[in-house]
């Protein structure tokens, strides 16, 4: 019998493996998909914190900028459209 029939056999059985063969061909693929599991986990995690990462920057100098030009006492001079544009910015900052 080859590989794949007794493959298709053991799905179709429905039930748990019997010989230490099945066993262990059980427990090979397992492992295989958590380690690929884990993998694109860590991949996707390190894609992710560089995005993360430079999204904060930007925030920060987007926000330094805007503190340099409204100083506190010329806060309540500064246009509404940046006010709300610095308020957003200042949200995003919390949730990054």
């Amino acid at each position: 019998m080859r590989g794949d029939e007794v493959a298709v056999e053991f799905v179709a059985r429905g039930r748990l493996p019997s010989t230490p063969e099945e066993w262990l061909g059980l427990s090979a693929a397992i492992g295989v998909m958590v380690a690929t599991y884990v993998l694109v986990q860590i991949w996707a995690g390190r894609s992710v914190a560089k995005e993360l990462d430079a999204l904060e920057a930007r925030l920060v100098a987007e926000s330094s900028q805007f503190k340099t030009r409204w100083p506190a006492q010329l806060l309540w001079q500064a246009p509404y459209a940046e006010l709300e544009a610095e308020a957003e910015r200042s949200w995003r900052m919390v949730f990054v």
